[in-house]
């Protein structure tokens, strides 16, 4: 009886050998994984960490960009301003790694930086807010607290779920299998990834992700602490016309500096609701600010000025509006990076 049960552990483990080889080839042919670490499947989440060199050159002042399109270079100037007005004002040549991707929240960000633990930077510029405003318009029994009522999440979460992956890949992929069988059986609904749908904006009223996104913000704290990097944090600046209405969005009516991507707020939600979502957020920040003191905090919010000669919509900033957000900050990460000069 007992070579029977071991027989057939035996065979039971090289069945088990024989699956796992077979998909991490799979894997590593068709999706480019390594063999050896399929941990790397966050790659395909999340392509722009591997823009990211392994190791840092201790000759350089490494800066790494965590946020959404405000940053990202295709939308605006910010990164080529902030390394024009930067570089050339020590002796470090600065570097700037650029991981900002429209419609990314605070919790990819984390994500990211989770991803890059390795990795060492001087500074992490954060600037998140607004995507995930939109993740309350969902009826309340849908949200879900690590947004993966968007099934974006849900997929990145069933992979984080799994730290195991590298040893062995077989249980996430069952676990994956599983969850959309699942889905298609019970016919899970997931909100939209870009508009929320009009029969749900009214549940945007009630600010859900206050407590999230709070709880993102420090984990990403937590982790620049641990590794002794300096965070630049700022609160979200954003402008709404007194006469905003998507009418006159669309006809170009109103005093923004139009932009070729330029959105209407009612890509995120109802105003009022945005709005309301982006000052719960805005707070959430502050708060940080006051409780890790070795931050370098920019209130961005306050400094812009609220017209259009700054704004293209809502969140995005015109070319004098990307001047004068990278100015707010500058003369800090210039003092930072004196402060590391000296401490060298």
């Amino acid at each position: 009886m007992f070579k029977k049960i071991t027989g057939l552990v035996g065979y039971l483990l090289f069945l088990f050998l024989i699956l796992e080889i077979t998909v991490r080839l799979f894997l590593s042919v068709d999706m480019g994984v390594p063999f050896f670490k399929p941990s790397e499947l966050i790659y395909k989440y999340y392509p722009e960490l591997k823009s990211v060199p392994a190791y840092k050159d201790n000759k350089t002042y490494d800066i790494l960009l965590l946020g959404a399109s405000t940053l990202n270079r295709k939308v605006g100037d910010i990164e080529p301003l902030l390394y024009q007005k930067l570089n050339g004002k020590t002796p470090y040549k600065v570097r700037i790694y650029n991981l900002a991707i429209p419609a990314h929240a605070s919790l990819d960000s984390l994500y990211k930086y989770q991803a890059l633990r390795g990795r060492q930077f001087d500074l992490v510029l954060l600037y998140d807010g607004i995507n995930e405003v939109r993740a309350n318009a969902c009826p309340p029994a849908m949200f879900k607290d690590d947004y993966s009522h968007y099934a974006w999440y849900e997929e990145i979460s069933l992979l984080k779920a799994h730290p195991e992956i590298n040893v062995a890949v077989l249980p996430y992929l069952i676990h994956k299998l599983f969850a959309i069988m699942y889905d298609r059986a019970a016919h899970i609904e997931y909100v939209p990834t870009i508009a929320p749908k009009e029969e749900w904006l009214k549940y945007g009223a009630d600010i859900k992700t206050r407590n999230c996104f709070k709880r993102n913000i420090e984990a990403i704290l937590a982790i620049a602490q641990e590794k002794h990097e300096q965070i630049l944090l700022m609160s979200f600046a954003y402008y709404v016309p007194q006469d905003y209405s998507l009418d006159k969005f669309t006809k170009k009516q109103l005093d923004y500096g139009y932009l070729p991507l330029s959105a209407p707020v009612e890509e995120w939600g109802s105003p009022m609701n945005i709005i309301k979502g982006l000052q719960v957020h805005n707070d959430v920040i502050r708060e940080m600010a006051l409780f890790y003191p070795d931050i370098v905090y920019v209130d961005q919010e306050g400094l812009m000025p609220k017209n259009g000669v700054y704004f293209g919509d809502i969140c995005h900033f015109t070319r004098q509006g990307c001047e004068q957000f990278v100015d707010n900050m500058v003369h800090m990460i210039l003092h930072e990076m004196h402060l590391k000069k000296a401490g060298n």
